[in-house]
């Protein structure tokens, strides 16, 4: 039959427990053990391993003893106290890779190829890293297998293997470490026919001056004051872990500096005070109080008092004993007991905000010795270019939340989903936070010991890790610059036809509407928010504003039949002024392509469609006009719909907020339209202006999230899915020809619109541009 050892390894009581072949052996480790290092110079792990020695014989080594043992031997680095080795943060600051941690076990007995199980505190003293370290500790030293088992339930399962507690029953435990108790409170269930405890929270840490380490350091003072030169070397002493447990005992002979010997007498430490009320209240109601304390003699006898018929007599070992009880079930694979797992949550993206996702939800609980993991992970997009995860976690039993940093083994080349789930024991040390997907290639892990401690609450960092609504592009403005005005490629502008009209010289409407036209660089003269440029000469602006006035009058003049000259141009050197076109001119233009050709003054023939609808789209500025406008669009069936009136939509849609007055039905029709033409352009390899205008178009459509911030956003709406699959697909075949860098860099960035994440807010402008 293989070993089975039970460990309870706290500094103050030491005790081990060994099952092998129907005999049980109980091993002491003595009161205040120390471990020693009897070799700082031995060279190589081995070696190294082999220098400390602990139990019993590290209590007795002379080593680190003082200086009477000479300034080597006695040197105080050589002795370090078991309490300290196995200290809550001793994993931290441990600079022996746990070497010290193996050889207090080896001090008791030897785990190699045994199944072991070590008692810890359920105080909230050992975090997941502190576990993790025993655990990885116990492997180290050769166990065959190893389990973390609470005391509080090591108590218990002494209790059940000796017939005093039975199944149905709720058992109360009161544990007495270094700074003060800790309750917890256990039902007793059953699984296969096995009883064993049920933890349903972590225990709860009551501070109390009687706690082991204050008594002790109570007697270290009185030690000091009776006996001032053996006071000296108390540190070392075990007089003063004695007088803490309330053992009795016979004087210590410590060797003096100059070599020769004192005896010390015992001292008593103080009396223990009352219990803290609310201990009391938390061991009331159970059907059993198990007490887990080492004080000996009169100072049990006192704890007993303190605690009244409530508590069992506690027995010092009885720990050890639960824990190899726990071994043993172990290696035959019964239910040792259950566990609660502390809920672990992330964050992730809700259709329109982020939300919490519970990766070990409330209330779960866990067999020991099996492992949890995540029944539905939590789902995350990874976007393109992504270089890292951030990882939002909270634990239930930590009081903030945390943001882990997981880096990615390569930048992101596409959108991929990851699975984030957690897998852990219960005790077992540290949970991991596992992100799997195709799109990566490996698993990658995140430990809450290694996130970042945020200040924030969880709720507000749900709050913050929120979606931003999607992005919305800007509202387009068209520059303006007196560059213009002086015309381009040796042409002259509009400033030398107004300085001929300042002369006298009346000039032909078809020649300013192509100079009002003009644009240098992308500057227009006129803004298609109809300002002029700042720096323009002020006689030729009171020009610019007396030919405006005549272009309006020769316009009235068509309107009311005295005119009968069929030619646009005055009318369209007013339009290509964008907002500072008379407004009462729109309705006309509308009217015009209502009524058809040859029915309107401006419609005498199909070929002044095309600039009528472009001037609708350069000058409508009242949401009236902007809604008649779309009434007629709407009204053409989608096989009809040209360039024009793509260009008309586009400018709209780009250069004011007439998106916002569209209905939902109305942006899905206008979507697919885009969408179906650029899948054929895309077809016949077609990427000239005629394709720019249909991303020019939709994204000047996706102002309408003005109106619905979350409209047409791709992922979460078929016509934004199929513009984006339309916009990619047209990006990936303009790799091949030259010259198209500027226009797929503009599909891209016209793609993040659709996702809502753009960032260019000069997109529909440059699209503008493109769409000439």
């Amino acid at each position: 039959m293989k070993r089975k050892i039970g460990y309870d390894l706290g500094g103050w009581h030491d005790v081990a427990v060994l099952r092998e072949d129907g005999a049980v052996r109980t091993v002491s480790g003595g009161s205040g053990a120390a471990v020693v290092d009897t070799d700082p110079a031995a060279d190589g792990p081995r070696a190294r391993e082999e220098a400390f020695v602990g139990g019993v014989q590290g209590m007795l080594a002379p080593h680190g003893r003082g200086p009477g043992w000479g300034t080597t031997v006695g040197a105080s680095h050589r002795r370090v106290p078991v309490r300290e080795v196995v200290a809550p943060d001793a994993h931290a600051s441990a600079t022996d890779d746990g070497a010290r941690f193996r050889a207090a076990l080896r001090g008791l007995a030897d785990p190699r190829r045994a199944t072991v199980a070590l008692a810890i505190p359920d105080d909230g003293s050992l975090d997941e890293a502190a576990r993790d370290w025993r655990l990885a500790a116990l492997r180290r030293a050769g166990a065959r297998s190893a389990l973390l088992v609470w005391r509080p339930v090591a108590l218990v399962l002494d209790a059940l293997a000796r017939g005093t507690v039975r199944e149905g029953t709720t058992v109360a435990t009161l544990s007495h470490g270094g700074e003060g108790l800790s309750v917890q409170t256990l039902e007793i269930t059953t699984e296969d026919g096995v009883a064993a405890p049920l933890r349903k929270e972590a225990g709860r840490a009551v501070p109390w001056s009687g706690g082991l380490a204050v008594r002790r350091a109570a007697a270290i003072e009185r030690l000091a004051r009776a006996d001032p030169r053996g006071g000296a070397l108390a540190e070392t002493m075990a007089l003063p872990v004695a007088a803490a447990l309330g053992e009795a005992t016979g004087p210590e002979l410590v060797r003096q500096g100059g070599g020769g010997w004192t005896v010390v007498e015992p001292v008593e430490a103080p009396a223990l005070p009352d219990l803290p009320g609310d201990v009391r209240s938390a061991l009331a109601g159970a059907t059993t109080v198990l007490v887990d304390t080492p004080l000996a003699g009169g100072a049990r006898a006192r704890l007993l008092e303190l605690l009244g018929a409530g508590g069992a007599d506690p027995d010092p070992d009885a720990v050890a004993r639960g824990a190899a009880e726990a071994a043993r079930r172990f290696a035959l694979d019964l239910p040792v007991f259950f566990d609660f797992l502390p809920q672990i949550s992330t964050v992730v993206a809700g259709a329109r905000e982020a939300e919490n996702f519970d990766l070990i939800p409330e209330g779960a609980r866990l067999r020991a010795g099996r492992l949890y993991r995540s029944e539905v992970p939590a789902r995350m997009r990874l976007l393109r270019g992504a270089t890292r995860v951030d990882l939002y976690l909270r634990r239930q039993s930590d009081a903030r939340p945390r943001r882990a940093e997981v880096p990615l083994p390569g930048e992101i080349r596409s959108d991929v989903e990851i699975a984030v789930s957690v897998e852990q024991m219960p005790a077992a040390g540290r949970a991991r936070v596992i992100l799997e997907s195709p799109g990566l290639i490996r698993p990658l892990l995140a430990h809450w010991e290694e996130a970042e401690e945020l200040e924030e609450s969880w709720d507000e960092v749900i709050a913050n890790a929120s979606n931003p609504p999607p992005s919305i592009p800007a509202r387009m403005v068209l520059p303006c610059s007196s560059v213009a005005w002086r015309g381009r490629d040796g042409e002259s502008g509009l400033e030398e036809l107004l300085r001929e009209y300042r002369g006298g010289h009346a000039p032909g409407w078809k020649e300013a509407r192509t100079r009002m036209a003009i644009v240098v660089d992308g500057h227009r003269t006129i803004s298609s928010d109809g300002a002029l440029p700042e720096d323009l000469d002020p006689t030729i602006r009171k020009a610019f504003e007396t030919l405006s006035q005549e272009a309006a009058a020769a316009v009235e003049r068509r309107l009311d039949g005295r005119d009968r000259v069929r030619s646009n141009d005055a009318l369209l050197f007013l339009t290509w002024q964008f907002r500072r076109c008379p407004q009462d001119l729109v309705p006309e233009l509308i009217r015009a392509l209502r009524t058809g050709s040859g029915r309107h003054p401006f419609h005498w023939t199909g070929a002044n469609a095309a600039g009528l609808w472009q001037g609708i789209g350069r000058c409508a500025t009242e949401e009236a006009d902007h809604r008649a406008a779309f009434d007629l669009l709407l009204a053409c069936a989608d096989d009809d719909w040209k360039k024009n009136h793509l260009a008309c939509a586009a400018f709209l849609l780009s250069r004011t907020d007439a998106a916002t007055l569209l209905g939902e039905g109305e942006v899905a029709r206008i979507g697919h339209l885009v969408a179906a033409r650029m899948e054929a352009l895309t077809r016949d390899g077609d990427f000239g202006a005629r394709f720019m205008y249909l991303p020019f178009l939709f994204v000047g459509l996706l102002r309408c999230r003005l109106a619905d911030p979350w409209a047409l956003v791709a992922g979460q709406d078929r016509t934004a899915d199929r513009l984006l699959a339309a916009a990619e697909a047209a990006r990936r075949a303009m790799e091949g020809p030259d010259g198209m860098a500027d226009r797929r860099r503009l599909l891209a960035e016209s793609c993040d619109e659709l996702r809502g994440e753009g960032r260019n807010p000069n997109l529909l402008a440059a699209l503008a541009g493109e769409a000439k």
